[in-house]
């Protein structure tokens, strides 16, 4: 079984997500992977390589995708979750994190520890967030910052308790 990287590109992401899955899976466990990530349902996606749809009762291997195979999502997004974060690490990468307002920055660590290129520990004591030059409470929400759609929040991880100092 080879896990394979796919580039995702989908309207709703500043450019390319990569997402690592299994060659030889059906589309449609692919679509439930990208469903658990994107937030938008399985009915509502379609996912083309090149201008060929993909159909959910094949297997991926059957379309002879090779490792970085570029793959365009389409689909919508559920009005609830029509709210996007964005979320820069210390080393520059940028996360788009689909929530909604009543969300705590709790809950934005955890979306960002589902996706799977994020190396992002749940220990909350190792993680900061900070917005408009304030350090988020991670019980606080993305309204009570006032945080907007598709605002940047900053992510640090503390390194001292990394290295247990």
């Amino acid at each position: 079984m080879a896990e394979l990287e796919f580039i995702i590109s989908c309207d709703y992401w500043l450019g390319k997500n990569i997402v690592k899955h299994n060659s030889t899976s059906s589309v449609l466990a692919f679509k439930k992977r990208l469903e658990y990530a994107t937030c938008i349902p399985i009915d509502e996606q379609k996912l083309y390589i090149d201008e060929q749809e993909l159909e959910n009762t094949k297997n991926l291997n059957d379309y002879n995708i090779k490792n970085k195979t570029n793959i365009r999502l389409i689909g919508k997004i559920p009005q609830y979750k029509k709210y996007n974060v964005l979320v820069k690490t210390n080393c520059g990468t940028i996360f788009a994190v689909y929530s909604n307002t009543s969300d705590t920055i709790s809950d934005i660590l955890h979306h960002l520890q589902d996706n799977e290129n994020s190396s992002v520990s749940l220990v909350d004591d190792y993680n900061t967030f900070n917005y408009g030059g304030q350090t988020l409470d991670h019980n606080k929400s993305l309204e009570y910052y006032k945080i907007g759609n598709n605002a940047t929040i900053y992510h640090y991880i503390n390194a001292r308790c990394l290295n247990g100092v």
